[in-house]
């Protein structure tokens, strides 16, 4: 057996300083990111309108979403004051039902005296950042999630359609 040294060669050297360059790269990305990083914004505040869905809830109740009532918007256990920025739009509730041949089709409540499905929007103040909203700045709301409005007299779940900043001009 014959002792052999390890040499370095330049191949070796090229290597370590490839490794070295690619991780000094992610710790300069991660630093001077905008959203952990010392670029990163700081959250602006700012009012939004939350479009919401409320279905099958009885034509009564429909009544009291009207422009400039004051809702609660519970999550989590937390309410946050809301206001409705203009009336709720009122439809025939939609539900399913068995056809004669058992297929399923869309079929909607009596207008006058059946359920109805409301959809409208509410303004809210917190902060906006990197696309997520938060109420308060505590509280997530995006679009997709539900929610629980209430005003003391009526307690209903409402779905978030779409989430937008409301531009101050």
């Amino acid at each position: 057996m014959r002792n052999r040294k390890a040499k370095i060669t330049a191949i070796d050297v090229f290597f370590v300083v490839l490794v070295l360059v690619s991780v000094l790269g992610v710790v300069a990305r991660y630093v001077l990111t905008e959203e952990n990083g010392i670029l990163a914004k700081t959250p602006e505040y700012t009012e939004a309108a939350i479009s919401v869905l409320i279905t099958d809830i009885e034509s009564t109740s429909s009544k009291l979403f009207l422009e400039g009532a004051e809702f609660s918007i519970v999550t989590d256990g937390d309410e946050h004051l809301s206001e409705i920025i203009a009336d709720f739009s009122v439809t025939p509730a939609e539900y399913y039902e068995e056809n004669e041949d058992g297929e399923l089709v869309l079929a909607y409540h009596d207008a006058e005296n059946g359920n109805v499905d409301c959809r409208g929007a509410l303004r809210v103040s917190g902060y906006y950042r990197n696309g997520f909203y938060y109420i308060d700045g505590e509280t997530l709301i995006t679009a997709g999630m539900t929610v629980t409005l209430t005003d003391g007299k009526v307690t209903v779940t409402a779905l978030v359609t779409d989430l937008s900043p409301i531009s101050k001009q």
